[in-house]
């Protein structure tokens, strides 16, 4: 783990005070980044469920739209 994770990366910034909409796409890009990261390793099982978890912030952002 790293000392300057969140904003070290610009897509992967973030402040408390960003829109609700802008932090939820802040934590769907982290999620599709550990996704990616574990892929390799996850199980079927845990792939599903990071699909699923996917999905639904998806859903979330969509109506809030």
């Amino acid at each position: 783990m790293t000392v300057d994770f969140g904003d070290s990366e610009p897509e992967d910034s973030w402040h408390p005070d960003d829109p609700p909409r802008e932090l939820l796409g802040n934590i769907a890009r982290r999620v599709l980044l550990l996704r990616a990261s574990l892929d390799a390793v996850a199980t079927p099982r845990e792939r599903l469920r990071f699909a699923q978890i996917g999905e639904d912030l998806e859903h979330v952002i969509d109506r809030l739209r």
